[in-house]
């Protein structure tokens, strides 16, 4: 199989990749945000790899990391007022885009390393994806959570799993069908991009980029700009070298910069500050159950760095629509 060029191996590092396994459905177009799916949508099961805006729980059991969100306040609009691992104060993107009417695979994705994985939890996807993780493997083992190439590993296992569960045919049925955050190689074939979001806009760039008056951190917008437009570029380089690809870019820093720009027009008062503690900082463990709290419908992020439920379902809801 022809290997992806050198350039690509650390832009999908960084961005969201989602794989769309819908039959008899062209999606060799651009996504400028939102577009309509066809009403003929078959998806099995849904897949992720990457960092906090996708971890459902893995680091949870990953003992030795302190990159974890398992504690109050987190989770404080999830079902049963639970901290799940999920880096937000409910769901995130991927739970509403995989409970979505369009695709009705199921109302959660869960962890791959969830101690309490069922048989049909595994058969309609999981995340491997890992808070903390980057492009850089130093990254991943300092902070002691899972890499990207490690992430791929559990995805083999995974693989292995269902194979045991199902059958080959079954199982490769539905790893090449199904909405896949990477991968290729794995079977892939219809895969969208996600784009990197505005960083420059997030509470905690703000506070280290922004000065005193906490502008929004506008060379990181400037960077995310850059290396989204490197991005676009290695999608059309796919499906032009690829056999058979079908590589969507999906723009969700236009998303995320209309939400923040025009706030109040999306139901919001503050943009600039996290509703969890005093807003410019506080993530993870700073965010715990002695901080103050905001009303968490005001705000556009719950955290310093992560959105809240309601702009997930909103980002969600953009990129089906």
């Amino acid at each position: 199989m022809q290997s992806f060029p050198p350039t690509l191996s650390w832009l999908f590092c960084l961005s969201v990749l989602f794989y769309l396994g819908i039959l008899q459905y062209s999606l060799c177009q651009t996504f400028n945000g939102t577009n309509n799916l066809p009403l003929n949508l078959t998806v099995p099961a849904i897949f992720a790899l990457g960092d906090s805006l996708i971890d459902t729980g893995n680091n949870n059991n990953l003992h030795l990391t302190l990159i974890k969100s398992n504690l109050p306040p987190y989770g404080v609009n999830f079902e049963g007022h639970k901290a799940t691992g999920r880096f937000t104060d409910g769901r995130l993107t991927i739970d509403f885009f995989a409970a979505a009417e369009a695709l009705g695979i199921k109302k959660y994705v869960h962890a791959y390393l969830d101690l309490k994985l069922d048989e049909e939890d595994l058969l309609t996807g999981v995340s491997f994806g890992s808070a903390g993780t980057g492009f850089d493997p130093r990254t991943s083992r300092t902070l002691l959570v899972r890499s990207m190439s490690e992430q791929l590993k559990m995805l083999r296992r995974y693989r292995r799993k269902v194979r045991s569960i199902v059958g080959r045919s079954r199982a490769d049925f539905t790893i090449s069908k199904s909405i896949f955050i990477k991968l290729y190689r794995f079977g892939a074939r219809k895969i969208g991009v996600i784009n990197i979001p505005p960083l420059g806009l997030t509470p905690i760039a703000r506070t280290l980029g922004g000065g005193r008056s906490r502008k929004p951190a506008e060379n990181y917008n400037t960077a995310a700009n850059k290396l989204n437009t490197k991005l676009n570029l290695e999608v059309q380089y796919l499906n032009s070298r690829l056999p058979n690809p079908e590589f969507v870019y999906i723009d969700i820093y236009s998303i995320m910069l209309d939400i923040v720009l025009n706030k109040t027009q999306h139901g919001f008062d503050i943009e600039d500050r996290g509703c969890c503690g005093s807003g410019p900082v506080e993530v993870g463990p700073l965010c715990n159950a002695f901080s103050e709290m905001t009303d968490v419908k005001k705000c556009v992020f719950w955290d310093s760095y992560h959105p809240t439920e309601a702009v997930s379902n909103i980002t969600a809801t953009q990129i089906i629509k």
